[in-house]
C-alpha cells in the first residue's frame, strides 16, 4: 500500500527531526515523496508535501519551504482537511513573514493557521503557530507584536503541559527582553530555564 508506506516515512522523518537527526529526517522526507509524489491526491501525500516544506523552513530554504507549502495547501482544499491547511500555512507563513515584501500576508497565514488550529483542538500546531508568530516578530524587531504573541502562547501552552514548546517561546521571551534593553527580565527567564 503506497498511500500507507509514503505515512509512514513521513511519520519517520518527523521522528528523526525530534531526534535531532536532521540528515536522517530529510532522508526520510524524501523517501516518502517519492513513494507519494506521482500518485493521486491523498490526505498522506498531502501530509509529506507539508512535512518536507517544514524541514525546509528550519533549513532557512525558503523558496522550497513555498513549493511545497503551496502543494500541500492545495491538496489539504481538495479534502477539506483543515489539519493539515494549519500545517501547511504555518510553514509558508513563517518564510513569508521573514522578507519585507510578503511580510504582511505571511503574518496572516499564520493567524489563520493558529484559528484552524485553536477551533480544531490540534494543540501543537496552535502552539506552532504561537512559537513562529511569536518569533520570526523578535528577528525582525516587531517587539510589542512578538511580546503579546509570545505571552498568549506560552500561557496556551503551559495550561495544556506542551513544555518544550513552552520552554522554546520563553527562551524568545527572553531574547526580546534582551534586544529591547529589559535585562533583568531577559537574566530571569534564562536562568529559570537554565535551573
Amino acid at each position: 500500500n503506497r498511500e500507507q508506506t509514503g505515512n509512514s516515512l513521513r511519520f519517520l522523518s518527523r521522528l528523526w527531526w525530534f531526534d535531532g537527526n536532521r540528515k536522517q529526517s530529510e532522508f526520510y522526507a524524501k523517501e516518502a515523496i517519492a513513494v507519494l509524489e506521482h500518485e493521486p491526491s491523498t490526505k498522506a501525500k498531502a501530509m509529506a508535501f507539508s512535512n518536507m516544506s517544514q524541514l525546509q523552513m528550519l533549513a532557512d530554504r525558503s523558496a522550497d519551504c513555498v513549493k511545497w507549502g503551496e502543494k500541500a495547501i492545495a491538496i489539504a482544499n481538495e479534502f477539506n482537511d483543515e489539519e493539515i491547511l494549519s500545517h501547511a500555512m504555518n510553514n509558508v507563513g513563517a518564510v513569508l513573514m521573514m522578507q519585507p515584501a510578503t511580510q504582511e500576508k505571511g503574518i496572516q497565514l499564520l493567524e489563520q493557521s493558529l484559528a484552524l488550529a485553536i477551533k480544531n483542538g490540534y494543540h501543537e500546531h496552535a502552539a506552532r503557530a504561537y512559537t513562529n508568530l511569536g518569533s520570526g516578530p523578535v528577528k525582525i524587531m516587531k517587539y510589542a507584536f512578538a511580546e503579546k504573541i509570545l505571552s498568549e502562547g506560552i500561557h496556551y501552552c503551559e495550561e495544556r503541559d506542551l513544555n518544550s514548546w513552552t520552554t522554546y517561546m520563553l527562551s524568545w521571551k527572553a531574547r526580546l527582553y534582551q534586544e529591547t534593553g529589559r535585562w533583568k527580565e531577559a537574566t530571569s527567564i534564562a536562568d529559570n530555564l537554565i535551573n
